[in-house]
């Protein structure tokens, strides 16, 4: 039994009285919100309890317990059922998030169990008086069928997501130097925007591009970040930006912005930056063996000297230099470039084919 609330138990004797003063009988009713003939695998819905005490009122708080509703699976997920407003006619009304997880078949069939209070007072009676009586409501049983999202027409770019989703993406700045950052922001909003997975953005040739970063995800919400760098001023137009999602209401569907025409200025003095070379180190013997791959926190030196520059790519905006044989410890790496900072604190990337 799922509890709505802890059941509260009367004495038969009352159930008696309750029954002899002619109450309306009590039925349930069970909804998936939106209402279809399918569903699909990843979408979110809401399910929906609608209760007519037929004039009567629930006693010992409201207090309810519930069957009917199968446990969570690897097929579907139920969330709790929470109290919303009253329906029509003032019908009690409880909803409960339901993510359809694979392909399946199930059927709904609650049933509720409780106590209701009628007021027996006579008329003109100075005391109110109340009989009470457990009661139990069955639905209807409600069969849901929920299939996979369609193979045909399934965009290359789909991120997984499905349901009443929109999409915005913008990417900044659009004027800027060579060796630049540029960030392409974008977000996904509606009932499972939240279940996405962030695709790479591929802005085309003159450009390196950074893997996508999850910035949020909340329900209802992804927001997205992936960073570009223009390595000479040839990449003046940056691919367009897309993404694909499966809408049950109108099939597979696509959002995103761009092309973007990107301009370029000669980088200005204040955003030049200082030569703030690294602390003397002294040289180090010469390397042997096999080059090395590097991770994060390792430590390493330089086999001849090396500007450090902004981005990864042999066009970027160029930091300061480093002398041959400095320690400096791996930040991150990005295929053939590593990030170092060198004593001192200062960072910047440098090929990996530099460092032992």
């Amino acid at each position: 039994m799922k509890p709505l609330s802890p059941r509260f138990f009367l004495p038969a004797a009352f159930a008696a009285a309750f029954a002899a003063s002619g109450a309306a009988a009590q039925t349930l009713s069970v909804s998936v919100d939106p209402a279809q003939d399918r569903y699909y695998a990843g979408q979110r819905v809401s399910c929906i309890l609608q209760l007519d005490l037929g004039g009567a009122e629930l006693a010992g708080g409201g207090n309810l317990s519930l069957s009917g509703i199968p446990d969570s699976g690897p097929a579907f997920s139920f969330g709790s059922f929470a109290p919303a407003a009253p329906g029509p006619a003032g019908e009690q009304r409880w909803i409960a998030p339901l993510r359809f997880v694979s392909p399946t078949n199930f059927v709904l069939a609650p049933a509720v169990s409780g106590t209701l209070r009628r007021e027996t007072s006579r008329r003109g009676s100075f005391f109110r008086t109340y009989s009470l009586a457990p009661f139990d409501a069955s639905a209807r049983p409600l069969a849901l069928s929920v299939a996979a999202t369609p193979s045909a027409g399934r965009p290359a770019d789909d991120c997984g997501a499905v349901g009443p989703i929109g999409a915005e993406a913008a990417l900044a700045p659009l004027d800027c130097a060579v060796g630049d950052l540029l960030t392409l922001r974008w977000t996904l909003r509606g009932p499972g925007a939240d279940a996405a997975e962030p695709a790479a953005w591929s802005p085309g040739p003159g450009f390196k591009a950074y893997p996508p970063r999850v910035e949020e995800r909340a329900d209802g919400r992804l927001s997205v970040s992936q960073v570009v760098v223009p390595l000479d001023a040839s990449a003046t137009n940056a691919a367009a930006f897309s993404v694909s999602w499966f809408d049950p209401r109108s099939g597979w569907t696509r959002g995103g912005a761009g092309p973007f025409a990107i301009t370029f200025h000669e980088r200005k003095p204040e955003e030049l930056a200082e030569d703030v070379g690294p602390e003397p180190a002294a040289e180090l013997p010469a390397p042997a063996g096999e080059p090395r791959t590097f991770a994060p926190g390792d430590a390493a030196s330089l086999l001849e000297g090396a500007p450090a520059r902004f981005a990864p790519g042999p066009r970027a905006k160029r930091l300061f230099d480093i002398p041959p044989g400095t320690p400096v410890r791996v930040v991150e790496t990005l295929e053939d470039w590593v990030r170092v900072s060198v004593p001192g604190g200062s960072a910047g990337w440098v090929p990996s084919s530099l460092l032992r």
